[in-house]
């Protein structure tokens, strides 16, 4: 049997977060500065393909997950209200596993 794929899609406000920082390098994007922070097209060469992300959810005891995710985002922004990023990712995934539920970080908002 050949190597099972997955998508996984998710949606938030657009700001200066480490789940915003780390989904647009795994879409293609290199981060520079310390903030404010500059993005840029990552510059592929040969067999680099660039920065990935391994997501996660944890789910009814089982922890389901996609390895090596690559996407793509849309910004959508109307005035008076706060932009939105929504991104989408592939990735292989693997077997699920038992696990127990890990404790969650906080992030305080900048």
């Amino acid at each position: 049997m050949g190597q099972k794929t997955a998508s996984i899609s998710f949606s938030t406000y657009l700001r200066n977060s480490a789940l915003v920082r780390t989904a647009l390098q795994a879409c293609g994007l290199t981060m520079t500065g310390t903030g404010p922070y500059t993005f840029t097209p990552v510059t592929l060469s040969g067999s680099d393909f660039g920065q990935s992300a391994t997501i996660a959810v944890y789910e009814a005891g089982y922890r389901r997950q996609i390895v090596g995710a690559m996407g793509d985002f849309t910004i959508s922004a109307t005035g008076g209200r706060v932009a939105t990023i929504s991104f989408n990712f592939s990735a292989k995934y693997p077997d699920e596993a038992d696990v127990t539920y890990p404790t969650p970080a906080v992030e305080t908002p900048s």
